[in-house]
């Protein structure tokens, strides 16, 4: 019999760590109504004055914070650092007819210890995410985990920053302001992020540029982006079961930048006669992800 774990524990809004079966989880000793997890830190986790720890059951739980020191004695918080990344997204959904998203999203975060994630590396041929099929012909996990957001206070260290009005243009997008809004994915209570959503069909081969005049936060800046050519997706898609028991599925495609991937993601949906009620994509173990150049 293989080990067993408690429900995950996200310290610092990334990465996981379960508590094992060994140690407690559980109603803690001499308390009425209060549960108890006993997780070891991981190595990889920041030090600092207020780390953020949430735990899964079902869903998550809202940040409380504790505090980290390899070694003990008092805790110290690095250097906060910002990371900014610019997303130009066009996405393309497909079940009984094709409809069309496409949004800019500008984020300016910044935290203690923060940084930028490293560049993702494509293979050709890459075997699929650890666990999402055990080699026996099904998936090697069958449970829904939702992630939901309650109440939050702010984190210490955490902040959006400033960068005065920013502006987007391109090939067939009038220079427009993109507006500040409420940050729309994380529990951190406070956060934003500069974000608009664009017509159908705005992203496209061309020319498209963000530019902020500069604020608190952040100063002045310009980033340019060329676009290359869509491509035409040649297999059919739209309202076919994709899903067959893990085997290998083939997507052609004509047109695109040879220097760019393409990311397919499949959402697993069980059917209501089995249970199921509606698609779900948030947990790794119900996405296939197939990427091409």
């Amino acid at each position: 019999m293989g080990t067993q774990y408690g429900p995950p524990v996200e310290f610092d809004f990334q990465g996981e760590a379960q508590a094992p079966a060994a140690g407690w989880t559980g109603l803690a000793p001499g308390f009425v109504g209060l549960d108890q997890i006993n997780v070891q830190v991981p190595a990889s986790v920041r030090e600092g004055c207020a780390v953020p720890l949430q735990v899964g059951a079902g869903g998550i739980t809202q940040p409380a914070t504790i505090a980290i020191r390899n070694g003990g004695g008092p805790c110290v918080d690095p250097t906060s650092a910002g990371f900014g990344q610019i997303t130009w997204q066009k996405t393309l959904s497909t079940t009984t007819s094709v409809s069309e998203y496409d949004t800019l999203t500008v984020s300016l975060q910044a935290s203690p210890g923060k940084q930028a994630p490293p560049a993702a590396v494509f293979a050709d041929g890459r075997p699929p995410p650890s666990g999402v099929c055990d080699g026996s012909g099904g998936s090697g996990y069958s449970g829904n985990f939702v992630t939901v957001f309650g109440p939050a206070c702010p984190v210490p260290g955490y902040d959006s920053l400033g960068a005065g009005t920013v502006t987007m243009q391109g090939s067939g997008l009038s220079p427009a302001q993109v507006p500040l809004v409420p940050f729309q994915q994380g529990p951190v209570a406070g956060l934003s992020v500069y974000q608009a959503t664009l017509p159908t069909a705005t992203i496209q081969a061309g020319s498209f540029t963000v530019s902020a005049n500069g604020g608190a936060g952040v100063g002045a800046f310009q980033a340019p982006l060329q676009i290359g050519a869509d491509i035409q997706i040649q297999t059919p898609l739209e309202g076919a079961n994709v899903w067959q028991g893990c085997q290998a599925l083939t997507i052609s495609w004509t047109g695109g930048d040879p220097k760019s991937w393409v990311t397919a993601i499949f959402i697993y949906q069980v059917p209501s006669n089995q249970g199921g009620s509606q698609a779900n994509a948030s947990g790794p173990y119900q996405t296939r992800t197939a990427n091409g150049p």
